[in-house]
């Protein structure tokens, strides 16, 4: 049975919580059905890129903990340079992701939690657009928060860079 909202914190994480933040990862690739050698390379990379973005402040994250002082969620944003359109004309922009919660605590307004911590630190600093990819079952979260669907295109380069 899921915990009530109060019996949770919230805080900007640290540099001691990147463990918690790479197993988050690991277990979200996973519930996604990525291969488990593939999670086990992007984590061994991520770390790093976390520690980096943690310590240039380009990452942010959040972590939800119980009573207990367990970590059982957190998410991150990556503030990234961006040039000025028609509804934004400022030149930073926030991308969410590693919105995770452990199972035994979803349901329970944690990635709500989260989400309006982060959120509101955009807003203390300045940022107006932010964005994110939800799976379907946070969907309904995120539009409640007021995010709107926008289209976005991707291609994936071979590794040699040569496109056939």
């Amino acid at each position: 049975m899921a915990k009530k909202k109060s019996e949770y914190a919230v805080r900007p994480a640290k540099a001691a919580d990147v463990q918690y933040l790479v197993e988050q990862r690991r277990a979200l690739f996973m519930e996604f059905g990525r291969e488990k050698r593939a999670v086990d390379r992007m984590c061994a990379k991520y770390r790093a890129w976390v520690l980096a973005g943690l310590k240039s402040r380009k990452y942010r994250a959040w972590v939800a903990t119980g009573a207990d002082g367990e970590v059982v969620a957190g998410a991150g944003l990556r503030i990234m340079d961006w040039p000025p359109v028609p509804v934004d004309t400022t030149s930073r922009r926030a991308y969410v992701f590693n919105v995770y919660t452990l199972p035994p605590h979803r349901r329970s307004g944690i990635a709500r939690m989260l989400m309006k911590a982060l959120l509101e630190w955009c807003g203390k600093n300045h940022i107006i657009t932010v964005a994110l990819h939800p799976s379907d079952d946070a969907r309904p979260l995120y539009e409640s928060l007021g995010f709107q669907t926008a289209t976005e295109m991707r291609l994936y380069l071979p590794r040699d860079g040569k496109q056939t």
